[in-house]
C-alpha cells in the first residue's frame, strides 16, 4: 500500500532573540522555554529517520519561537531535508549567509516574517533578495496587528519594487480591549483580502469561520509537534497528545476524525476534507440513527463524555492525609457484563472518556482485564499510586488510548523512584503526569519534588489539602508562609495554568467557592459512578442520582439543566455561557487509538 503523504509543523524550540508585543507567546516564555528538548542533531535524525522509514518523505514546517538560534540549526536543516521536504518560519535574524551556503533550495524553501519593532527593512530586503538570488522559494509575511496596519501600502509598494511576494497575516488577539480578527472593519477586511491568500485562508484565518464538526485529516497525515516532542492533531487542540516523536512506536491516527474545534487560526485548515473524493481512500460512514446521541456528544463542550468511575475503594496505602474510607468489597459486575455495558455506552455517545479512581485502581480484581476492555472503546485515565508493576503494564498496554494521573506519596515513596516509573510510563507511549497534596508536613519538601519532577520534563500539579492537621482545618487554615510557598510552586510549574486554578479556588472561604444557580452540563457529559455502579450527576455531595449503570435503560441527562445543589462547588464545573474558555481546557483528553472521532466508522 502507498504510504500516505504527511505534514508536520514543528514548534522546535520555545526561545526568540524577538520580543513582539503581539506574539502568541509574549510575556510566557520563561515558562514555556522550560519544555524545550535540545537534542543533538545525530539523535534528531534517529528519530526522523524513522518517521521517514514510516511514513516516506515528509512536509515538515519548522516553527518556533525563532529556529536559526536552535543549537546547529544550519546542520540540522542539512540533515533534515536529505529526507525531507523542509519549510523553515524565521524573522531573518540569523546567518544567512551561511544558509545560503549550506542548504540546497531544492529541498527547503522559506517564509520570511517581516518584525518591524525589531529589524529594519532594508537588512529585511537585502537578506530576502540573498535568499531569492540562491534560487530559495521566499516571500515576506506581516502582520496585520491594528497599530501598524497603516504601514501595509508602504511595505506593499517597497517589495513588490523589489520582485518579493508580500503576504499578510491576520492577528489573532486581543487589543485596545477588542477581540481580533472579528473586530477588523469591513474596510480594513477589503484591504487585507488581495494580500491573504487562497479562499480558505480568507475564511478561517480571516474571516474566522468555524470547521468544529468538519472532518479533517489532522491526525492522521499532519501532526504538530511541539518543544517538548510530544505531538497533538494541530495547533488549536494542543491538550490532545497522540505521542511524542522520540518515542520509538509513535503512529498517527488511523483515519481523518471530526473537527472539535471553534476555530483554525493557522493554515491547519489545509486538512480540512471538504469533499468526499479527498478523503485519503477512506470510506466514512455518518452517524446513523442509532449514534445520533454520539454526534450530538462531538458537537456539545466539552466534545465527549467524561465519567469518573471510582472502581474499588480499596488501597494497598494507608496515608495519613487521606479520609478516604477503606473497604475490600467485590466487584458489582462481572467483565462479560462490563463489556456488555460499555458497549451500550458506546453506541449512546461514542468514544467516552473514562477516569478510573478509588481508593486503588490496580487493586481491582482483573485490573488488566478491565482496561483491556475498556480502551478497545474508550479513552482511559488512571489515577494511581503506581504500586503495580509498571513494566509489566508497559509491556502489555502500548498507552495510545491511555494515561496516567499519577499519585506521588511521600510516606510510601522517594521522589526519585517514582520518577523514574513515570519516566518508563513514557517510554511506552503512555502520557502521565505527576500529582502530590500538599499535606503541612511535607510543603518543606514540595519546591524539590517539583525540581526533580520536573527535570525529567514531566508535569508535577499540586493539589491543596482538604481536611484536619494538628487542630487546623486546612486549606483555610495553611499559614501565610505555607500559602505564598504553594503558590510560588503553582506559579512558576509547567503545568502552572491548572496548578493555580486549584491553588486559587480551594484556599478560597467555603462561601466564595460557590457560584450562584447555573445552568450545567454535569449530567449530560459528565457523571460520577460509585462502586455499586450508581450514578450521580456529579462528584458533589447530593448530587442527584441518575439510575445504575447496570440499568438497560441508564441514560445521561438529555441537555444541559439548573444544578439541583443551590450553589456550585466546583471550579471544573461545565457552566453554559460561563468562562468556558477557562473551563472547556480542563476537559481535553488523548484521541482514541482506532476510532478517533467517536462519532464515525472507518472502514
Amino acid at each position: 500500500m502507498e504510504k500516505r503523504k504527511v505534514k508536520f509543523t514543528w514548534d522546535i524550540h520555545y526561545k526568540c532573540n524577538f520580543r513582539c508585543p503581539y506574539c502568541w507567546f509574549y510575556r510566557d516564555w520563561a515558562r514555556l522555554s522550560s519544555q524545550n528538548l535540545y537534542l543533538s542533531v545525530d539523535e534528531w535524525m534517529v528519530h526522523w529517520k524513522r518517521i521517514y522509514d514510516k511514513y516516506g518523505e515528509a512536509r515538515i514546517e519548522i516553527v518556533g519561537g525563532e529556529p536559526f538560534i536552535y543549537p546547529d540549526f544550519i546542520e540540522l536543516v542539512k540533515r533534515l531535508s536529505a529526507l525531507h521536504r523542509v519549510k523553515i518560519t524565521t524573522n531573518l535574524s540569523g546567518n544567512i549567509e551561511k544558509f545560503v551556503q549550506e542548504i540546497s533550495p531544492e529541498r527547503v524553501d522559506l517564509d520570511l516574517n517581516l518584525h518591524i519593532l525589531f529589524i529594519d527593512l532594508e537588512t529585511v530586503i537585502k537578506k530576502t533578495l540573498m535568499l531569492k538570488n540562491a534560487g530559495f522559494k521566499a516571500g515576506i509575511c506581516y502582520l496585520a496587528y491594528p497599530p501598524q496596519m497603516h504601514k501595509i501600502p508602504y511595505f506593499s509598494e517597497r517589495f513588490k519594487k523589489e520582485g518579493i511576494n508580500f503576504a499578510l497575516a491576520a492577528f489573532w488577539g486581543e487589543y485596545a480591549g477588542k477581540k481580533y480578527p472579528d473586530s477588523y472593519t469591513q474596510e480594513e477586511r477589503e484591504m487585507m483580502r488581495p494580500y491573504i491568500g487562497d479562499l480558505g485562508r480568507s475564511e478561517y484565518h480571516l474571516g474566522g469561520k468555524s470547521p468544529k464538526g468538519k472532518l479533517c485529516k489532522a491526525g492522521y497525515a499532519y501532526g504538530d509537534i511541539r518543544a517538548n516532542g510530544n505531538i497533538v492533531r494541530c495547533g488549536q487542540m494542543g491538550e490532545k497528545i497522540i505521542g511524542n516523536i522520540t518515542d520509538k512506536d509513535f503512529n498517527l491516527l488511523e483515519g481523518p476524525s471530526l473537527c472539535e474545534s471553534e476555530f483554525c487560526s493557522c493554515n491547519e485548515y489545509d486538512n480540512i476534507i471538504e469533499k468526499e473524493e479527498d478523503n485519503c481512500g477512506i470510506r466514512v460512514e455518518r452517524p446513523d440513527a442509532k449514534e445520533e446521541k454520539a454526534a450530538v456528544a462531538l458537537s456539545v463542550a466539552p466534545y465527549r463524555v467524561h465519567w469518573n468511575w471510582e472502581i474499588t475503594m480499596d488501597c494497598n496505602y494507608r496515608c495519613s492525609y487521606c479520609e478516604v474510607p477503606k473497604k475490600k468489597e467485590g466487584p458489582a459486575f462481572s467483565l462479560d457484563r462490563l463489556e456488555e455495558i460499555w458497549e451500550r455506552i458506546f453506541k449512546k455517545y461514542g468514544v467516552s472518556h473514562v477516569r478510573l479512581s478509588g481508593g486503588e485502581p490496580s487493586t481491582y480484581p482483573d485490573f488488566y482485564g478491565l482496561i483491556s476492555l475498556l480502551s478497545r472503546r474508550h479513552v482511559i485515565d488512571i489515577t494511581t499510586n503506581l504500586s503495580f508493576d509498571v513494566h509489566k503494564f508497559g509491556e502489555r498496554f502500548k498507552g495510545e488510548s491511555i494515561s496516567i494521573s499519577a499519585s506521588f506519596h511521600p510516606e510510601f515513596n522517594k521522589i526519585e523512584d517514582f520518577v523514574a516509573k513515570v519516566k518508563y510510563l513514557q517510554g511506552c507511549g503512555f502520557c502521565a503526569t505527576i500529582t502530590c497534596v500538599t499535606y503541612p508536613p511535607f510543603i518543606n519538601e514540595i519546591e524539590r519534588f517539583k525540581r526533580v519532577v520536573e527535570e525529567s520534563r514531566i508535569n508535577f500539579k499540586t493539589i491543596p489539602f482538604n481536611g484536619l492537621f494538628e487542630g487546623r482545618r486546612y486549606p483555610l487554615e495553611y499559614s501565610r508562609d505555607e500559602l505564598k510557598r504553594m503558590k510560588d510552586v503553582a506559579e512558576q510549574s509547567i503545568a502552572s495554568d491548572v496548578n493555580k486554578r486549584w491553588y486559587d479556588w480551594l484556599t478560597k472561604p467555603p462561601d466564595e467557592r460557590t457560584r450562584g444557580e447555573v445552568i450545567c452540563r454535569m449530567g449530560q457529559m459528565y457523571a460520577k459512578i460509585f462502586t455499586n455502579g450508581d450514578v450521580t450527576r456529579c462528584c458533589a455531595q447530593g448530587s442527584e442520582k441518575l439510575g445504575n449503570l447496570g440499568d438497560e435503560g441508564f441514560k445521561l441527562l438529555e441537555g444541559a439543566q439548573a444544578c439541583t445543589l443551590g450553589k456550585c462547588p466546583c471550579f471544573k464545573a461545565m457552566l453554559v455561557g460561563i468562562d468556558e474558555e477557562k473551563w472547556i481546557p480542563l476537559w481535553t483528553t488523548l484521541d482514541h487509538k482506532r476510532d478517533p472521532s467517536s462519532a464515525i466508522v472507518l472502514k
